[in-house]
C-alpha cells in the first residue's frame, strides 16, 4: 500500500460536501463517500479530514476517515484516533486501527487498557488484541537489546 497521499483530487471537495449536507444523507452514501476520501485525499486534505474524524454526528461512517489517519497522519493523526476511543461508535475501529500502527505506539497501553472492561464483548476482544500486540512489540525490543 503506498502510504503516501497524492495531491488534491478534483472529487474530494464533492466528497467532502457530501458528507457535510444537512441533513446528512443516509449511512451508505456517507460511508460510500469517507470510503472514497480515503482513497483519494491528499495531504492538503488532512485539516479536513481531521474535522469530519471527529465529527460525531457521523458515527461510525467516518470509520475511513480514521483508517486514513493512522495511513497519512502521522503521530497528529495517530493522536486524532486515539482521542476518539471515547465514542463507542468508532471505539472498535479505533482499537482495531492502532494495531496498523509502525513503529507500534507502546506508550498507547494506558490509554486502550481500560477498553478491558469494557461493556461490549467485542471491545473487550479487540481491546486484548491490541494490547497483546502493544506487550509483544516492547518484550521483542527488549529481546533485540539484549
Amino acid at each position: 500500500m503506498n502510504n503516501e497521499p497524492g495531491p488534491h483530487h478534483p472529487s474530494t471537495d464533492t466528497l467532502f460536501a457530501q458528507l457535510q449536507r444537512d441533513p446528512l444523507p443516509n449511512p451508505g452514501v456517507l460511508h460510500a463517500a469517507a470510503s472514497t476520501l480515503r482513497t483519494v485525499a491528499g495531504d492538503d486534505d488532512y485539516d479536513h479530514i481531521v474535522v469530519l474524524a471527529r465529527s460525531t454526528t457521523l458515527g461510525a461512517q467516518r470509520t475511513p476517515l480514521l483508517a486514513w489517519l493512522i495511513d497519512h497522519g502521522g503521530s497528529d493523526g495517530l493522536d486524532v484516533v486515539v482521542d476518539q476511543l471515547a465514542d463507542p461508535s468508532v471505539r472498535i475501529a479505533c482499537v482495531q486501527l492502532l494495531r496498523r500502527v509502525q513503529p507500534t505506539p507502546t506508550h498507547l497501553i494506558e490509554r486502550v487498557e481500560p477498553y478491558l472492561n469494557d461493556r461490549d464483548e467485542t471491545v473487550r476482544s479487540e481491546a486484548l488484541r491490541t494490547i497483546n500486540l502493544l506487550y509483544l512489540a516492547i518484550f521483542a525490543l527488549d529481546l533485540s537489546r539484549a
